[in-house]
């Protein structure tokens, strides 16, 4: 299978409509919704790992992600399985999460809901783990699709982030 976060997209020429492409300071987020898929490819032996972000206001962006640090198969809710989330530019979200080791992100047009969104990566906060289900990918695609992002493809769909984030249209851009 050819994964698009296999290596950097040469094919994609950036335009005046891709928000990535843009510097921070001349983008305007609340011109578009978008959420954001990010993908650690060789995280979890190579299956990878997910986090995810969306536009909050015309300056600000929230991003953030179920890191599961302490490497345990199930965490029970109420206990810490490192969910976080942050407010911040688009360029310190992209600043960021290429700190926490995210190497390629995917762009996803919503709707724009950001308090449903908000609402829902602070319950994932508190929402425990399960390594097949309630991990990584089903915090994301929720925050996500609370958020308004549509399609997203259902995680249980794919067993690893790697081929969930395969899954999702549009092209691999570099972090």
């Amino acid at each position: 299978m050819l994964r698009d976060h296999g290596r950097p997209r040469q094919d994609h020429e950036p335009s005046p409509n891709d928000h990535a492409s843009q510097p921070a300071e001349t983008t305007s987020a609340a011109t578009a919704w978008n959420g954001y898929v990010f993908v650690r490819p060789a995280a979890v032996g190579g299956l990878g790992h997910v986090g995810w972000g969306f536009v909050q206001s015309a300056t600000t962006c929230v991003f953030g992600g179920t890191e599961n640090t302490g490497s345990w198969p199930v965490v029970l809710p109420g206990f810490d399985n490192a969910a976080w989330h942050r407010h911040d530019s688009f360029a310190q979200m992209l600043t960021r999460m290429r700190a926490r080791g995210y190497s390629y992100y995917k762009v996803c047009p919503g709707v724009g809901f950001p308090q449903r969104a908000l609402n829902e990566a602070v319950r994932a906060e508190g929402s425990g783990y399960v390594g097949v289900a309630n991990n990584c990918m089903d915090h994301a695609y929720n925050v996500l699709t609370r958020y308004g992002v549509i399609p997203l493809p259902w995680p249980s769909h794919r067993i690893t982030p790697n081929s969930w984030f395969d899954m999702i249209s549009g092209p691999a851009l570099v972090v």
